[in-house]
């Protein structure tokens, strides 16, 4: 019998959930575990995860997984299954990263959309 991986692995997960083969199993994760209508998963888009770094001083990041949904909604996706102690913080940045960049220069501020 073959070992069976843990889908707690990052790399299982990544394979899982970050797969645009399987935005079906994204979809049913994602109507488990948020508020979000259920029409907003008929069209998930699986992004790049990379957090970009702007300056050379900036803080890199690869998120698990990254998408967004019908309405633009902005969704990111994070397995933890040790406790880090800037946990907190990191998902700040993470966040913020990805309002801002969202709208750049000549941008109407509404179009920032929602980042879950």
């Amino acid at each position: 019998m073959k070992p069976i991986l843990s889908a707690k692995s990052d790399y299982v997960f990544k394979l899982i959930f970050g797969d645009k083969r399987n935005t079906d199993v994204l979809a049913g994760l994602l109507s488990s575990v948020l508020k979000i209508p259920r029409s907003e998963y008929d069209e998930l888009t699986i992004i790049d995860p990379h957090v970009k770094k702007e300056a050379e001083k900036d803080k890199y990041g690869i998120l698990d997984v990254k998408l967004t949904t019908k309405s633009d909604y902005v969704i990111h996706i994070e397995i933890q299954v040790l406790e880090i102690p800037a946990m907190i913080p990191r998902i700040i940045y993470y966040q913020s990263k990805m309002v801002t960049e969202q709208i750049g220069s000549g941008k109407d501020w509404d179009s920032i959309q929602r980042v879950v």
